[in-house]
């Protein structure tokens, strides 16, 4: 499982991180994987199923320095404002009451919905969400999760690797390799 657990504020009490990849492979045997993300983030008012983020109702990129605000309008349906330049760049909540709302990466398909990779339960109205997004991906051992599946608590298995994608050159390959004398998994940079 991949995901951006990191030095996340409130998290697991208002803040969630969510698997961002979920990889199978097999117990033997050669397999490959691809995960591919672009920098660029969006803010999606989320709709969750059994715990798992399915889609957004409505979401909107965002660029460095910019703030979007959250609506809803008479017939109850959801809409992000134009991205401004703010003093204090993020998502506000313009609604009544308060919404859940998901932080994604855009995906590398042109056009696509943005991936959630974060998730931030009842935001307050007038509030502005200004999440400190740390690009630092995590990976782990689990067959606990799902892609898309908001992460509660802390994952029971221990942190095989961790990146800071910043310092990520534009295409790279990683090895996951397991050492049965030692019943240890390696994430290696090829």
């Amino acid at each position: 499982m991949l995901t951006f657990d990191q030095n996340i504020e409130g998290i697991y009490r208002d803040s969630f991180p969510v698997c961002w990849k979920a990889i199978k492979f097999g117990a033997e045997g050669g397999y490959t994987a691809r995960a591919t993300l672009k920098n660029q983030i969006a803010f999606g008012k989320p709709q969750v199923d059994g715990g798992v983020i399915v889609g957004a109702s409505v979401y909107i990129f965002v660029g460095p320095g910019q703030q979007t605000t959250l609506t809803k309008d008479s017939s109850n349906a959801y809409h992000f404002s134009t991205p401004v330049a703010a003093e204090l760049p993020g998502m506000k909540n313009g609604c009544p009451e308060p919404e859940d709302v998901a932080v994604g990466l855009a995906d590398s398909n042109s056009g696509a919905p943005p991936v959630p990779v974060l998730y931030f339960s009842g935001v307050a109205p007038q509030a502005v969400l200004n999440p400190q997004f740390n690009l630092t991906l995590r990976a782990y051992i689990t067959e606990n999760y799902r892609e898309g599946e908001i992460i509660r608590g802390q994952v029971s298995s221990p942190v095989i690797w961790e990146y800071n994608l910043v310092r990520l050159r534009e295409s790279t390959t990683w090895a996951l390799t397991y050492d049965p004398a030692t019943g240890q998994y390696r994430l290696t940079q090829e």
